[in-house]
């Protein structure tokens, strides 16, 4: 059933990224409103009344998956994709309630200057349909959990006296 208010199109692209978000897919919202040429405001609207109005529970997403998107879209090699993923296990708690996109995006560009690959991130930015300050906010929050966690591990193998 259709919420009231809320035009066909829109609702037919809220149900499109809705089946897509179960089938744990990785999905802009902005990509499926562009497909069906309405506003994102107008789906974003139709989407949260259709999970009010129809109790759909929704999978939260895994920044994994976005990695491998971005990763396949970017050419980028295999090991900056595991690097990326091991950086997004590590500081899950810190990102966690944020966007999963612009947080897969941050860690495949800690991976990138690990490994010393010329990258942008108004490349990255792009491709994740997110702003650069974004990523360069998301960046640093995650950098600052990972150099806790080095200095951590440090005093842990240090030998205490």
């Amino acid at each position: 059933m259709r919420p009231p208010g809320h035009s066909k199109a829109a609702f037919r692209a809220a149900q499109e990224y809705i089946t897509l978000r179960k089938e744990g897919k990785p999905v802009l919202l902005k990509e499926i409103a562009h497909k069906h040429n309405e506003p994102p405001k107008k789906v974003r609207y139709a989407y949260r009344a259709l999970i009010k109005t129809e109790n759909v529970f929704i999978p939260i997403e895994k920044p994994e998956v976005w990695i491998n998107r971005f990763c396949e879209q970017l050419n980028l090699p295999e090991a900056v994709r595991a690097e990326a993923t091991t950086i997004c296990q590590l500081t899950r708690r810190a990102i966690s309630g944020t966007s999963v996109s612009v947080s897969a995006a941050a860690a495949i560009y800690i991976a990138c200057r690990k490994r010393s690959l010329p990258f942008y991130q108004r490349g990255l930015a792009e491709t994740a349909g997110c702003n650069e300050v974004s990523i360069r906010n998301r960046y640093r929050r995650m950098l600052k959990v990972i150099d806790q966690l080095q200095s951590m591990e440090k005093r842990e193998a240090s030998p205490s006296p």
